[in-house]
């Protein structure tokens, strides 16, 4: 786990998009995803 540290810590992914229109989802594989973005933009935190 120490080995990871330093490399998980130094990343900076970018803001995901609230607006599900932006990108392309699969219904299936995607839905979680899909779910928690939507439930982010209602809780307004991001």
């Amino acid at each position: 786990m120490q080995q990871d540290k330093v490399i998980v810590e130094n990343q900076h992914p970018e803001q995901l998009p609230l607006d599900l229109s932006e990108e392309l989802h699969i219904k299936g594989p995607d839905a979680v995803a899909i779910e928690y973005r939507r439930l982010l933009a209602e809780l307004g935190v991001m």
